[in-house]
């Protein structure tokens, strides 16, 4: 569920942050009427019940034919191959880098970045050589400076860096990976000397003990509220208060701020005065602080109660406003969000980031007794599967716009609804059929890892083998469309493009290998391994160990 990339601002970030902010001029704050709920009634919306069987049958309709399917240990071996690829493209071309370019075989950046937030999935896998390949390079980093004019990301430097080192050291007891984890939050401390304590977005390594406000204060709800899993579990690992007293201060400080929607946020925040401004979104900018209310009450023994009441409240609030069925005969549930203008209205967003849900509702239906959030889950799981399965090459795109019920009383066309947003409309980038009724507004698939992450999820809580099946098709299209012959993996352009020259980009994100690839691994290993009852993962699939009473 990502931003940014770790210290440069790729073209890829710069579209999810603008998809963040659109801004629709249709829709309602008021609840959905009932059929815009995908069989949940009405009634019971918001506490945690009341699904029909009509949402458990979306998962049945897709059931994959098995009959061809490789094994489950061969679909794992495939992953593993998939990620020594992935490695020795990086270790290869750009070892002294933050991230492989795959087509052009070089990386930028010298924090080594895809090291430090891919080594514990070589350490998962058993890939000993390519593990003391990343332990050498992790451990000769030196976070005291960077590349001269960089402005460095503490959200992307907390979850990518502070939480792979974390979770390393927890896997194999290295003290060299808890000294450099301290060694960075340190240095990230500067960015909470802020008049409210919300941490600024950005900070300047090479000028650490300089004044680091800027002009441009403007953070997200992401970015202040995606930290306290890293900082308290450093805290108790070296006996240092100052990372967790930060950290919670902050995240107080987002329980006090304006909201029209009690239990959600706009996700746009200004560190400097803490006013709030933006759409009320459950993707970018905003997912992974509902994430870490649920993940941080379960980390810590599910002793901090505030966080799981602060989490029920949230879903609760999706649930009544922001919660949709798409149009047509067999809809598809959805979560849109809310306009960040004064009307608040609903828009029919729908982003790649957001399939990080299915996994959020099934983990807090089990951990909860919450068993309506897991037919949410389920009918959510099967959205976010038919936006791979409905294009040409089988990947996502990274957001779509679906129609509403709204937009059709009021005479409003697909191509008005596009231009409102800014958006173009491209017949070849539409789908209308009797299932829904979507268009994507942005067409690349970013190698994400929100859906396979769910996917998991929802395998080791119902058991339901489907998902497998499901990931291993996803995974498929990933090899047969992003792969790069020499080393690597590429994001593609257009996901309704067939012409793999034409949509192959030069940029292989490090989620890919520290998220993708790892929970691709884990859909197809037994529940037992990293166990979600032993571990909960971080947002960039760090997993911490679970506190025992």
């Amino acid at each position: 569920m990502k931003c940014y990339s770790f210290i440069r601002f790729t073209a890829a970030a710069a579209t999810t942050t603008a998809i963040a902010i659109l801004l629709l001029s249709q829709g309602s704050l008021s609840k959905p009427s009932p059929q815009d709920v995908h069989g949940v009634d009405p009634n019971t919306i918001g506490t945690g019940g009341g699904v029909s069987t009509r949402s458990l049958n979306s998962t049945r309709k897709f059931v994959t034919k098995r009959q061809n399917l490789p094994s489950i240990e061969e679909r794992k071996n495939a992953v593993v191959n998939a990620m020594k690829h992935a490695w020795s493209g990086y270790y290869k071309y750009a070892a002294k880098y933050d991230e492989l370019l795959p087509l052009s075989k070089k990386g930028d950046n010298t924090w080594k970045m895809t090291a430090i937030d891919s080594i514990d999935t070589l350490h998962i896998m058993g890939l000993k050589e390519e593990y003391a390949q990343a332990r050498e390079s992790v451990l000769s980093v030196d976070f005291t400076k960077t590349d001269d004019g960089f402005k460095t990301s503490f959200f992307e430097s907390t979850i990518r860096a502070v939480g792979g080192l974390i979770s390393i050291h927890e896997l194999t007891n290295d003290k060299g990976f808890l000294d450099k984890a301290q060694q960075l939050g340190d240095i990230l401390m500067r960015a909470f000397k802020t008049p409210t304590g919300l941490p600024y977005r950005e900070i300047d390594v090479n000028n650490i003990w300089k004044e680091q406000e800027t002009d441009n204060t403007s953070t997200s709800l992401a970015d202040v509220g995606t930290c306290i899993m890293e900082y308290k579990r450093l805290s108790d690992l070296t006996n240092k208060q100052i990372y967790n007293q930060n950290a919670q201060k902050a995240f107080d400080k987002i329980a006090s701020l304006e909201t029209k929607v009690p239990g959600l946020f706009p996700v746009q925040i200004d560190a400097k005065d803490g006013k709030t401004f933006g759409p009320y979104s459950f993707g970018a900018m905003g997912d992974s602080y509902y994430e870490y209310l649920l993940k941080y009450y379960l980390m810590t023994g599910k002793t901090e109660t505030k966080y799981r009441d602060m989490y029920i409240k949230a879903i609760e609030a999706v649930n009544a406003n922001i919660l949709r069925n798409s149009l047509g005969t067999k809809p598809l549930l959805y979560i849109g969000q809310l306009s960040g203008k004064d009307d608040h209205k609903f828009e029919g967003i729908f982003q790649h980031l957001t399939c990080f849900a299915p996994g959020l509702y099934a983990l807090g239906a089990k951990e909860l007794e919450r068993p309506g959030d897991l037919e949410i889950a389920i009918s959510l799981m099967d959205t976010c599967y038919q936006l791979y399965m409905r294009t040409n090459t089988g990947l996502s795109p990274e957001a779509v716009l679906f129609a509403k019920s709204e937009d059709q009383a009021a005479g409003i066309t697909p191509t008005q609804a596009l231009k409102d947003i800014g958006v173009t409309f491209d017949e070849r980038l539409n789908v209308h059929n009797v299932d829904s009724e979507y268009h994507a507004i942005n067409p690349a698939y970013l190698l994400r890892p929100e859906v396979v992450e769910s996917l998991m999820v929802l395998y080791r809580v119902t058991d339901n083998t489907v998902y497998q099946d499901w990931g291993w098709n996803i995974f498929q299209a990933i090899e047969k469309y992003t792969k790069v012959k020499e080393g690597g993996y590429a994001t593609y352009a257009n996901v309704y493009n067939q012409d793999i020259g034409d949509s192959q980009e030069d940029e292989m994100p490090s989620f890919f290998l520290a998220e993708a690839l790892k929970y691709l691994f884990l859909l197809f290993s037994p529940k037992t391994d990293y166990s979600l009852d032993e571990y909960v993962f971080n947002t960039e699939a760090h997993p911490f160990r679970i506190k025992k009473p």
